[in-house]
């Protein structure tokens, strides 16, 4: 790695963490969709099966429909080791602390195709 490529991504943790006027506060927003991301797609997988008895094949994989650090919206994908697609629809308000990961709050829908399969205002140790 050059000292370039690395100066970067130095440069922009400095600005985040001394809190640099609009850098620093675009970092912490950007900082704290990429946690809700995280945590949704590993608190999402594990609800989706333990709700509904339905074994994902492989991860869900989210995307951010909103940068609000209020209300970030997401929409998972993933498919059942049977095939059917799941589709996991997200309203993410709140998220555990990384020290414990272990819960995320908000809207969730779980669908089949048509069919909901759950709603929650909680995923995961809640």
């Amino acid at each position: 790695m050059t000292r370039a490529s690395i100066a970067l991504p130095v440069a922009v943790a400095l600005l985040a963490l001394t809190g640099c006027g609009e850098v620093g506060q675009a970092a912490k927003e950007g900082f704290e969709i990429g946690k809700r991301q995280g945590m949704l797609q590993v608190a999402g997988a594990e609800a989706i099966e333990q709700r509904t008895g339905i074994p994902l094949k492989g991860d869900l994989s989210c995307d951010v429909e909103n940068e609000d650090p209020s209300a970030t919206a997401f929409t998972c994908r993933g498919a059942a080791e049977d095939g059917r697609e799941i589709t996991l629809i997200a309203i993410v308000t709140s998220t555990a602390p990384l020290s414990r990961s272990d819960w995320v709050r908000g809207e969730f829908v779980v669908r089949s195709g048509e069919e909901e399969l759950f709603r929650a205002d909680c995923l995961g140790n809640c």
